[in-house]
C-alpha cells in the first residue's frame, strides 16, 4: 500500500511540474484593511477619508518617533488603488524637496 501511495504522489509531483498552471500571488499586506483596528487613532481614521495624501500625514509617516504599525496603517488606510493619485510623487517632494522623476534612485538613502 505504501508503495502505490508513495507512486501516485510521485507521479502527481511530476504531472504538477509538467504542466504547471498560472498563479496570482496576493499580499496580505494589500487585500487586508487591517487599519480598521486603529480607528480609533486620530490620523488613520483621518487617512481613511482622505483621497489623497497632505502634509501632515507626509510628516507623520517620515517622523521616526512614530510607532511603525500606525503608520502601516495610515498606508493602508490610504489604499493601494493608484489610479488618480500622486501619493508617492506628493511624498517624494514634500522629503526629498524635488519630484519623484528627478529623484536618482541609485543615491536615495
Amino acid at each position: 500500500m505504501t508503495k502505490k501511495l508513495c507512486l501516485v504522489i510521485i507521479i502527481a509531483f511530476i504531472f504538477s511540474m509538467m504542466y504547471p498552471s498560472i498563479s496570482f500571488a496576493d499580499s496580505p499586506i494589500t487585500s487586508t484593511q487591517f487599519y480598521t483596528a486603529y480607528l480609533d487613532i486620530e490620523i488613520v481614521e483621518k487617512a481613511s477619508e482622505m483621497t489623497n495624501i497632505d502634509e501632515k500625514t507626509i510628516k507623520y509617516l517620515s517622523d521616526p518617533e512614530y510607532p511603525l504599525d500606525i503608520k502601516a496603517a495610515v498606508i493602508n488606510a490610504l489604499g493601494w488603488e493608484i489610479e488618480g493619485k500622486d501619493n508617492a510623487a506628493w511624498y517624494a517632494d514634500f522629503i526629498f524637496e524635488k519630484p519623484l522623476g528627478d529623484l536618482d534612485f541609485d543615491a536615495v538613502p
